[in-house]
């Protein structure tokens, strides 16, 4: 008798609970928010004046080291070379490159031909290449896919 209303008494309790949990939730989503404060205005920071260097640090670049690198790349890693130069786009063509891990780790390019003239907008994509000198054996020994 003494374990049967030890269990009431305990779903009685655990029913209460769930009824204040209830009611809690009902009034918390019936609550408006309240308003955010009113924003205050910043401070103010005015700029601190800077004093004028008389001497800067010196160059750590050598001059002509953009030039020196990139007739190396022109000459030993002409893929390399040509993609520093990409995505391109003209009014025949457009090139973009991509990298190809077989069946050696290259630069690949993929040539889209705008108009009818395809010899024509080959020719272009030719012109460009050597305009920035490379010559037409490197050219033909670039990857490249015509679209």
């Amino acid at each position: 008798m003494k374990n049967k209303y030890l269990l009431i008494v305990a779903g009685l309790i655990v029913v209460v609970l769930f009824l204040v949990i209830i009611y809690r939730l009902l009034i918390s989503r019936n609550t408006a928010p309240s308003p955010s404060p009113a924003p205050t205005e910043a401070p103010t920071i005015m700029p601190t004046a800077v004093k004028k260097q008389d001497h800067f640090l010196p160059q750590t670049f050598p001059t002509g080291g953009l030039k020196e690198r990139d007739d190396y790349q022109r000459v030993t890693r002409p893929d390399l070379f040509l993609a520093n130069h990409t995505p391109f786009a003209a009014p025949s063509f457009s090139i973009a490159t991509y990298y190809k891990i077989s069946p050696a780790g290259h630069w690949a390019f993929a040539v889209t031909l705008k108009g009818g003239d395809q010899v024509r907008a080959k020719n272009d994509v030719a012109a460009w290449m050597t305009s920035f000198g490379l010559t037409a054996s490197q050219i033909q020994l670039l990857d490249l896919s015509y679209n």
